[in-house]
Order: C-alpha cells, then structure tokens, then sequence
C-alpha cells in the first residue's frame, strides 16, 4: 500500500488531501484545500496564496489518476464542489448530509444536487463497507466534528489490503470516543492519520487537558492494537504558535509505547510551512 499526503496546514494550506494506492485501486480522500480567511485579524499572505494554487493543481492531478473519491464532509478544505467536472467517471463516497449542522447541511444538499446535475453518480459512504479484490475499505459511523457535535459530523475512512491497514479522519479536532476506538480495533492499522486538537484557540489548561486525554487515548489504541506504529496528526494542531513545543512533549511521551508521531510535512520529509501559525 502507497499512502501520500498531498496537502495538508504543515505544507502551507488548511487541508488533509490524502491519496492511497494499492495492487486494486486508487483512492483520493477529501480533494480539496483553502486557506484560513483571518488569522491574527491578518488576511493571507501572498505565500500562502501562491502556494493554494500550486497544492490544488497538484490535488487535481490525482484525481485524473484516483479511481475512487471520498469527501468525509463538507467544509471547503475538504470538498470542492467548484470544478465539479473533475469528479466524472469516478467512483464516489460522500458523507451523508442530512443530519449534519445547518450550514454544512445546505453544502452538502448542494454538492449532492451538482453531482446529480452533471450527471455523475455516487453513493453515501456512512458505515459503508467496499471491496474489490484483496482491498477493503471501511467507512465508520459518524464521528463528532470536535467533542460536541455542533459543527456536524464527518465520516472516518479504513484501507485494507491484505494484512496491511490505514486510517484516516478527518475533522475530530483529537477527540477519540468509541466510534472511533470500534472501527480503529475492527481495522487494526499500523498508520493513523487524524485531525488534532485545536490548541490554538484553547487556554494553557484547556491545552493540557486535551492533550493528556489525546496521549491517554492513543496509549489505549497501541494496547488493543500491536501493529499500530505511525501516527501523522496535522490540521487544527497545526494552527498556532504552540505545536512545535506540544508536539515535542507528546513525541517523547508516545516514543515510549513505539508509536511515531510526526506531521504531515515531516512524514513527506517536507519542509514545514507552517503558514497560518506564523501569520
């Protein structure tokens, strides 16, 4: 299995664009990518602009070569319903929209409707489960967008093929409930990619808290799941000025149970651009 992250907050944009390849298919996870509007009551910089162009054209030349799509849900940083032309002859996982929040509620009627419109077919991938020759992938329930469900739900996404396994989700801001903890022990990967928490916007307890609850969690994984080895977390964690000292404490602390943990960037052996937490 070759698994490639193609964008994601630590190589410049507010994204988690995943692509994965094994002997059946090809698949593209969340095909998007923007920028954050403020920052600081800062508006992006002309980097960061630069570098939206150059990620999505880039996202967009693996999509021609995906044979199947999956949005987890809908916020622009995971689907693009502007270049709807480019989802033709794909196969297609969406979120189901219909018990989302308002407003991702009214995007995801959209994107749906669009899609119907241009004539491309797809499928609601919530608790769905797909295989085709030695490759499965498993779709999990729905996962809180963060610890409550305010801002709707996404749908977390398992790749297996053979003995060898992937998890990706999306935006659970490093919220881990049993959902989760149900299809990651079902699945048991070797290599999670999530969403972390939002420290930006947390006090220094609220920092720590989410932070010993998000270790404690995964110590619990890595108990139930030997395989379990790499650990990319990037996106809301990646936001503001503290990652680089919270992720320091948390690499030394997860380096005990043999779990690596490193950003999007690191694991691309990229350069981090950490844009948004320098705007």
């Amino acid at each position: 299995m070759k698994i490639k992250i193609l964008a994601s907050d630590s190589m410049g944009v507010r994204s988690m664009c995943t692509y994965v390849e094994t002997k059946d298919f090809s698949i593209l996870i969340d095909p998007s990518c923007a920028l954050g509007p403020l920052r600081e009551n800062l508006f992006p910089h002309f980097l960061e602009i630069e570098n939206l162009f150059k990620k999505w054209e880039i996202i967009k030349e693996y999509i021609k070569k995906s044979k199947i799509l999956i949005f987890t849900h809908y916020h622009y940083d995971h689907h693009n319903p502007r270049e709807i032309y480019l989802y033709k002859d794909k196969k297609i996982f969406l979120k189901n929209y219909k018990e989302l929040n308002k407003r991702q509620k009214l995007r995801g009627e959209k994107f749906f409707n669009s899609l119907k419109e241009n004539g491309i077919s797809f499928e609601e991938g919530d608790s769905k489960f797909y295989r085709e020759g030695n490759t499965a992938i498993l779709f999990s329930k729905p996962l809180p967008h963060g610890k409550t469900r305010r801002q709707g739900n996404v749908i977390g996404v398992g790749i297996k093929e053979n003995n060898d396994a992937f998890f990706y989700t999306s935006d659970i801001q490093g919220f881990i409930n049993e959902d989760l903890k149900e299809i990651l022990y079902k699945l048991s990967p070797y290599f999670i990619f999530m969403d972390g928490p939002s420290f930006y916007i947390y006090s220094k307890e609220e920092k720590n808290i989410a932070c010993l609850e998000l270790l404690q969690n995964i110590e619990e994984i890595k108990r139930e799941i030997a395989e379990f080895k790499v650990l990319v977390l990037d996106h809301h964690s990646m936001r503001g000025k503290e990652w680089e000292q919270v992720y320091s404490f948390m690499k030394e602390r997860l380096k005990k149970i043999q779990v690596e943990l490193l950003c999007a960037a690191e694991y691309e052996d990229e350069e981090i651009m950490d844009y948004e937490a320098k705007r």
